[in-house]
């Protein structure tokens, strides 16, 4: 299941756009004065990222189907085409 593998460059672009994602909410935390406020904040950057994984995660598995159809079509005869 090459699919559910994951790509390590990926993998690494995605942890450094968390790794940036989380500076900047850092800093917008140290901006806002209410606890409430900070907990909403770190809820939005955890459904982004989430939301990033589930996505990279339909990529990889399009590009799983893709490569098994391109396979398939080199496998069928010139004249059935």
């Amino acid at each position: 299941m090459s699919a559910m593998r994951s790509n390590p460059k990926h993998e690494t672009e995605a942890q450094a756009l968390i790794l940036q994602l989380q500076s900047l909410l850092s800093a917008e935390e140290r901006q806002i004065t209410t606890t409430q406020s900070k907990v909403s904040l770190m809820e939005v950057l955890e459904e982004a990222c989430n939301y990033i994984r589930r996505l990279n995660g339909e990529v990889q598995e399009l590009s799983s189907r893709i490569t098994g159809l391109m396979a398939s079509s080199d496998t069928i005869p010139r004249n059935l085409k």
